[in-house]
């Protein structure tokens, strides 16, 4: 039976009611076999047959240390030689220890098939960069592997050193197409270790998408950063690069100048995320140079940027939305401002004219919760998009935008109608705004023009002032929208009654899904 398989994957399941008793159990679950075991019912020849692995550990329940439970499966595994993809992922484990990543090295090293490997470990304080030199000794003879994902979390030992062991054991691996690193809460490691990385990513001529993300690192500054971009400007097949660098307090202006610098030869890239989030010293004039930097990317088809709880204001917001421009193949736009206070009506009405230039644009999300726009920047945003005749998809978070009064949503309501083309629409209401029988009214006028409309979801704080007749309306017209399939509310005492007038409306859609959250 196994040897007909097409796609087998074993995998350890993550509570101790889920063991299967005695031999392994075999599950299929949308034609993906997945084996359930304990750790005494590994079977040598069942492991000949597979082609991927998947183990799990959780630190409330297993009883052995991770060291020896790995050393009994790699001996159980070493005839496995046929596997493509092995993810092994640990959550709170404090029993690994070095002595487990050597073990773990020496299987892989067996593994000549191997093309995906992920190892997701979590405070695992007795690792060393010794541990991750063992590690790499394995990995470094995978000539065949195309995909690292690792994400350490909370390694307190971990410093450049043990980047530099990492970066020097794959730099060989020519045929590395992607590789997603993390090293999250990793205060060992500074700008120097971004810069080894940077320096040896330069021989992966075939790498095509790089994930970086060093959350609460507090010793990286925009100056590492930098150095690593630098590093890939040499890597002609590189289409995308997310850096994640949120809540490190040392990135500044100057850093992301320099990130800028680094950003403007990479003219090979479609995909881009930049996440500063926390960032606090981040200002106008930073991302000022960043825009600069992102002018040159007219490759992008998705850019991603998240400055949320940084100190930009108009200007900035301004010049990154110039910087979209020559932009012309973007087709999905995510930009985050919330908590920005220091943006306005200025800032976004320039948004909102940049924007309509991106004929391409199917999907835009753009939150600007706590920031100080009213009715006009609103409207001048939503009201250019209906110049896009691409865009699918629609996600505004104006969350606690107290300046936003029930006309500016109003006159949201009669701008959405124009975007015919559009398919899922998110909106988070500002928190005082309170929906009436009118606003009902106009919302159902407005959604009845969207007949591609597929998913509708509407956050609101404030649902006191709903009728049962401003509520038929709108399910008169979702009854008429043939497409939608999956409608959420998030509303504050929405009750009963109104959920059984919706229901009603919605209830011949067979394959809808609606779902409906009660704030008390």
């Amino acid at each position: 039976m196994m040897s007909k398989m097409l796609s087998r994957e074993i995998k350890e399941v993550n509570s101790p009611e889920d063991f299967a008793k005695g031999s392994p159990k075999i599950v299929n679950r949308n034609n993906k076999y997945e084996m359930y075991f304990n750790n005494a019912s590994l079977s040598p020849q069942l492991m000949k047959n597979t082609d991927a692995f998947v183990l799990k550990f959780k630190r409330d329940w297993y009883h052995e240390t991770f060291d020896e439970t790995l050393k009994m499966l790699t001996k159980t595994m070493k005839r496995s030689k046929q596997l493509r993809k092995v993810e092994i992922q640990c959550e709170g484990c404090e029993s690994v220890t070095n002595r487990g990543l050597i073990v773990l090295g020496e299987w892989l090293k067996g593994l000549d098939s191997l093309q995906s490997l992920t190892l997701h470990l979590q405070n695992c304080l007795e690792i060393t960069d010794q541990g991750l030199r063992n590690l790499v000794k394995g990995i470094k003879k995978l000539h065949g592997l195309q995909s690292i994902n690792f994400r350490f979390f909370n390694f307190e030992k971990i410093t450049d050193q043990g980047l530099e062991y990492f970066i020097k054991g794959i730099r060989r691996l020519i045929s590395l197409r992607s590789i997603n690193f993390g090293f999250l809460y990793c205060n060992g490691i500074t700008d120097k270790g971004l810069k080894i990385v940077g320096e040896g990513l330069k021989s992966l001529f075939s790498l095509q998408s790089l994930h970086l993300n060093i959350y609460m690192c507090q010793q990286i500054t925009g100056e590492g950063v930098s150095d690593l971009v630098k590093g890939l400007q040499d890597l002609d097949f590189l289409k995308s690069l997310h850096i994640d660098t949120r809540s490190c307090e040392n990135v500044t202006d100057e850093g992301l100048k320099n990130i800028g610098e680094g950003l403007k030869s990479l003219f090979s890239l479609q995909s881009l995320q930049l996440i500063f989030k926390g960032c606090y010293t981040i200002a106008d004039d930073g991302v000022c140079n960043l825009g600069k930097g992102l002018q040159n990317l007219s490759s992008l088809k998705s850019l991603d940027i998240d400055l949320t709880c940084t100190d930009i204001g108009d200007k900035g917001l301004g010049d990154l939305a110039e910087s979209l421009e020559n932009m012309t193949s973007l087709r999905s736009l995510h930009l985050n401002f919330q908590t920005c206070g220091k943006i306005s009506d200025k800032g976004v009405s320039k948004l909102g004219k940049h924007i309509q230039t991106l004929d391409s644009l199917q999907i835009l999300d753009i939150g600007l919760s706590h920031c100080q726009i009213t009715d006009e920047s609103l409207g001048n945003l939503v009201g250019n998009l209906g110049k896009l005749v691409c865009l699918n998809s629609l996600h505004l978070n104006l969350y606690w935008c107290k300046k936003i009064t029930e006309k500016g949503i109003s006159n949201l309501y009669k701008d959405l109608s124009s975007l015919i083309s559009l398919q899922s629409i998110q909106i988070n209401f500002p928190d005082d705004y309170c929906f009436t029988e009118q606003d009902l009214k106009d919302l159902a006028e407005s959604l009845n023009q969207l007949a591609s409309l597929q998913s509708i979801h509407f956050h609101c704080l404030n649902s006191e002032d709903f009728t049962d007749a401003g509520l038929r309306n709108l399910g008169n017209s979702l009854q008429k929208l043939g497409s939608l399939q999956s409608l959420k509310f998030e509303f504050y005492d929405f009750g009963d009654n109104s959920k059984h007038i919706l229901r009603d409306n919605f209830r011949e859609k067979p394959d809808g899904r609606m779902e409906f959250v009660r704030y008390f």
